[in-house]
C-alpha cells in the first residue's frame, strides 16, 4: 500500500479512505496526504452525493480481502464505481453510433 499510495500521490491523485487506521498510515508517509470520508453503505443516493462532493472519478481499492457483505465499505465503493462506468460506457457507445449515422439505442438525440 505504501508504494502505491506514494506513486498515486506523486501523479497528482487525491487519496481518500474510510478508516482512521488507513488515514493515519497514509498521512505518515512522506509527501502523501489522505482524507478519511464516510461512505454510506445502505443508501445509494447518499453514496452518489459523496462521490460528487469529493469529485471521485476513480476508485483503486487496496483492501486486505474481499468484502464480507454487501454493506462492506470496500464492496460498496467498488460496486458504485463499476455501475457508473458501465452507464458511462453505454452512453458513449450510443453517442458514437449516432455520430456514425446509426439510430440511438437509448433514444437520445445528440
Amino acid at each position: 500500500m505504501r508504494t502505491i499510495a506514494m506513486t498515486l500521490s506523486n501523479l497528482g491523485f487525491r487519496l481518500f479512505c474510510s478508516s482512521q487506521e488507513v488515514e493515519e498510515f497514509l498521512n505518515d508517509l512522506p509527501y502523501v496526504s489522505a482524507k478519511r470520508i464516510f461512505f454510506p453503505t445502505k443508501d445509494k443516493r447518499k453514496l452518489r452525493e459523496v462521490f460528487d462532493e469529493y469529485d471521485i472519478q476513480c476508485v483503486i481499492n487496496l483492501a486486505r480481502g474481499r468484502g464480507t457483505s454487501k454493506t462492506d465499505e470496500d464492496y460498496v465503493a467498488r460496486r458504485y464505481v463499476f455501475r457508473a462506468c458501465v452507464a458511462c460506457a453505454h452512453f458513449e457507445t450510443d453517442r458514437l453510433l449516432v455520430n456514425l449515422g446509426m439510430p440511438s439505442t437509448l433514444g437520445y438525440h445528440y
